[in-house]
């Protein structure tokens, strides 16, 4: 965006993510043209923000692409029908027949829904080129995850880098917002803070020096195995050019696959409170 279109803006970012305004609105939203990477350990919910924010953006009628790396489409849609109808994935797994009506109704529900998921495609960035440029104009595009990429050489930190600075050509001359999903580097998992840092970005010192912004994931319960934290997270916004750095506190609910703002909907504690029923009937 040159300084021109930054005069430009109106009281509210084009692209927002709507189920977590306080993130959104440290960030203004996301942005085209920049590249934003989301990291975070093993079980540290990257996908599950990454396909909340997809799932976001979609509903404001933009169109997303969500290529998936590591889990097939079935599995990301599954996550898609808990986090959207707050149904619990055990008692899914479980009791599948108990939400046939609703199926049938998120079914109904992304046949308007601008999102494209896709598994294994964009593997490779000659790969990624093809497949953007045969398909419409998108406003979002999502990798998970960079780690995860083809690589044809012995130089697997050199496929990583060529990777990510063509990625984030792309979102410049495509004009979208690119997101890719990291890892971070096992430092994360030693010292008493668990808290990951910027550095630890698994694999690739060009992922830190070509994003424009860094998310980081943490969840205290994974670590602790605290029972009263088990919904307490943290995105650690560990970069964002231009703008203010910090954390957001927000509450994950894993057996949703989503987030909420730390002060919860009458809807959202009504569907907290059918989970933890359905939970001990399962």
């Amino acid at each position: 965006m040159s300084w021109l279109e930054t005069l430009k803006r109106k009281g509210e970012p084009e692209i927002q993510i709507e189920s977590l305004p306080q993130l959104s609105d440290k960030l203004w939203g996301l942005s085209r043209k920049k590249l934003m990477i989301i990291a975070g350990r093993t079980s540290q919910a990257k996908t599950s923000l990454a396909l909340q924010i997809a799932k976001d953006v979609a509903k404001q009628g933009l169109r997303v692409y969500f290529f998936s790396l590591e889990e097939s489409e079935d599995d990301l849609i599954m996550r898609l029908f808990c986090n959207i109808c707050s149904i619990s994935n055990a008692v899914l797994l479980y009791q599948p027949e108990k939400y046939e009506q609703q199926a049938k109704e998120f079914v109904e529900f992304l046949k308007g829904l601008p999102l494209v998921i896709t598994y294994k495609i964009g593997a490779t960035i000659r790969e990624l080129y093809e497949a953007i440029e045969d398909l419409p104009q998108p406003a979002l595009v999502i990798i998970d995850y960079i780690q995860a990429i083809k690589t044809f050489s012995n130089d697997r930190i050199d496929t990583i880098n060529n990777y990510v600075i063509q990625f984030r050509e792309l979102c410049v001359k495509k004009n979208f917002c690119g997101i890719l999903v990291s890892q971070i580097n096992r430092e994360a998992m030693e010292g008493k803070d668990k808290r990951p840092q910027i550095w630890q970005l698994k694999g690739s010192g060009v992922l830190e020096e070509h994003s424009d912004r860094v998310l980081l994931t943490y969840w205290d319960y994974f670590y602790s195995n605290k029972q009263e934290r088990m919904y307490d997270f943290e995105i650690i916004i560990g970069k964002n050019k231009g703008g203010p750095t910090g954390t957001i506190k927000t509450l994950f609910y894993p057996h949703f696959s989503r987030f909420e703002g730390v002060s919860l909907s009458k809807e959202a504690k009504k569907a907290i409170e059918v989970f933890h029923a359905e939970e001990v009937s399962v």
